[in-house]
């Protein structure tokens, strides 16, 4: 039989228990939900760290644009190609047991990071990173829904979403001062303890067994689609990456952009005529999960790349330093906690229609603006307008993933999650190899090398990399408009439909 829809333990507890904060510490949802958010706000921060990270790191090692890219790209490759084994799995074995072992291979891999003697043993310690991201992210949402009423999954999305830019704001602010003070090392050093405590947190609140959603048993597990997948992401990622270090001429690029394209054929073939896909694509028919999805992974292209400049930009073209950077960050970061958490909620009440459309076109007015940034741009309007492009995050975040949870069976929504996950990883990889090849491309074309040192101390380098900034953001322009477009199609699904594909 199918176990409560609450998933920690003393469930009970909670209904003799005293009003007020004591009940929010004693009631075993919330308990449930606080281990959780651990290993949210660990997922974050595993990809923001970089943002403060990268330039030391780039100068400590020597590396070039195109390389210290990597260090960045690592953790979103091995999420990509984890993500969907790792929620099927999930759901059919027990959310518990993978969420603990998954902060527990982070912890270990973040002190590999911290200690990484090379580059590439750093980028090998970022791959474990990835993975551990990929097998935490998707169970704790899918836990955590259903741990707690369905009319208040918009508010747990929300609190999700909160603690995702409280991670985005405690990254720059602490990770600048701590690279200041000890270096980037100790940046990822200090990520062990966090994931330490959320492990055993998980293991002591979090309820042993199988989830409700595995009773039928787990089934035979799709180990071509889970190897498409995963082949999809490194061939594609190969290339794109690739292309601006050896030519994009090279019979390995294209090579490898269309093993990634004739992965996707076969995934797509297959998962249509197999018993036990690793994720529905039927669903993908229903216009109440692609509209929410596809509005989110074009949105999420629109800042991607984004993302990778603007430390560069701050540091390299207006010269402040690591612990500046975090700072100026702060404000964005701080607007997007609150901005989400009222998203989170209001999508339970109105339609995610909204919240759809508006946040691409607040992005699309933000994206417009940066690419106006010159090396004379003030700080204020600099910090103003990274306020506005998190704002236009935080408002389709939330709302899109309660949507498509709204459109699909509770049984798979830790795999729909990873769907999701995995789409805008993906997409996030493909902005950032696009935008790395725009800016590379038109600084070699303007005779200067792609060295991230040389930004802040050579005038014809700044020079060419403004340019190629400007041509990037207009390219998420492009990305931003039609993310408002798709959620503009956007129609909820009926709550009695949601049952079958």
């Amino acid at each position: 039989m199918p176990e409560p829809r609450s998933s920690v333990n003393d469930a009970a507890a909670s209904e003799s228990d005293p009003g007020g904060w004591l009940k929010l510490v004693r009631d075993p949802k919330w308990r449930g939900l606080s281990v959780i958010l651990i290993g949210t706000f660990l997922s974050v921060i595993v990809h923001n760290i970089a943002t403060v990270t990268l330039p030391s790191i780039a100068a400590d090692f020597g590396a070039t644009l195109a390389e210290v890219q990597w260090v960045a790209i690592a953790v979103s490759l091995t999420t990509a190609a984890v993500v969907m084994p790792a929620g099927y799995l999930a759901d059919r074995l027990g959310r518990r047991a993978f969420f603990i072992g998954g902060m527990a291979l982070f912890a270990a891999a973040s002190l590999m990071a911290g200690w990484a003697p090379s580059l590439e043993l750093l980028i090998a310690a970022r791959l474990l990173q990835g993975a551990a991201t990929a097998i935490v992210g998707a169970n704790g949402i899918a836990i955590a829904v259903t741990i707690f009423p369905e009319g208040e999954r918009g508010k747990v999305l929300g609190l999700s979403s909160a603690t995702v830019g409280f991670s985005a704001l405690v990254a720059p602010a602490v990770g600048g001062i701590v690279v200041e003070a000890g270096g980037w090392r100790w940046a990822y050093h200090a990520l062990a303890l966090p994931a330490v405590v959320g492990a055993v947190g998980a293991w002591l609140v979090l309820e042993a067994g199988r989830s409700a959603e595995s009773a039928d048993g787990p089934g035979r597990f799709d180990w071509f689609g889970s190897s498409a997948i995963a082949g999809i992401a490194v061939t594609l990622v190969l290339g794109l990456t690739m292309g601006p270090v050896i030519g994009w001429g090279e019979p390995l690029i294209w090579t490898s952009i269309a093993a990634a394209a004739a992965l996707g054929v076969a995934y797509v073939w297959w998962e249509l005529r197999t018993p036990h896909p690793v994720f529905e694509l039927r669903l993908l028919r229903r216009r109440a999960v692609v509209t929410p999805l596809g509005a989110r992974i074009v949105l999420l292209m629109g800042l991607s790349g984004g993302g990778f400049l603007v430390p560069f930009y701050i540091q390299g073209v207006l010269g402040f330093s690591a612990r500046d950077l975090g700072f100026i960050l702060v404000p964005g970061f701080a607007v997007y906690t609150l901005v989400a958490t009222l998203a989170g909620r209001f999508s339970d009440r109105w339609t995610p229609r909204p919240f759809l459309i508006a946040g691409p076109l607040v992005g699309l007015v933000s994206v417009l603006a940066l690419s106006s940034f010159g090396s004379d741009t003030p700080l204020v309007v600099v910090v103003l307008v990274l306020v506005v492009n998190s704002a236009s995050l935080s408002l389709v975040t939330s709302p899109s993933t309660n949507a498509m949870l709204g459109a699909v069976p509770e049984q798979v929504y830790t795999v729909a999650v990873a769907f999701m996950n995995l789409a805008g990883t993906i997409a996030s990889i493909v902005a950032l190899a696009l935008i790395t090849a725009i800016v590379t491309a038109v600084m070699a074309n303007a005779g200067a090398g792609a060295s991230v040192s040389a930004v802040a101390s050579d005038p014809t380098t700044t020079s060419a990399f403004l340019d190629g900034w400007r041509v990037a953001f207009l390219v998420q322009a492009v990305f931003m408009t039609t993310a408002a477009l798709i959620g503009l199609m956007y129609q909820p699904r009926e709550p009695s439909n949601c049952g079958s594909p």
